[in-house]
């Protein structure tokens, strides 16, 4: 329910946009980045550390916190 409303309700994501999803291998995270690749968007996500399970998580792209700089 988080996820849904977070993404169609506050986010208001087009197709072709970027979407960035801060805790993308979480259970609401990797909702929101299918939802954002349900409707064509660019998901880029980050998490812990990318060998956490990524490979699991469809996203454009998955970075480790110890890599942004914010």
């Amino acid at each position: 329910m988080a996820a849904y409303v977070g993404f169609f309700e506050i986010c208001y994501s087009n197709k072709g946009e970027h979407v960035f999803v801060s805790v993308a291998l979480e259970a609401v995270g990797e909702l929101v980045g299918q939802f954002a690749k349900s409707i064509g968007s660019y998901g880029v996500g980050s998490a812990g550390f990318k060998e956490k399970g990524g490979e699991f998580v469809n996203l454009d792209e998955i970075y480790a916190h110890s890599m942004l700089i914010y």
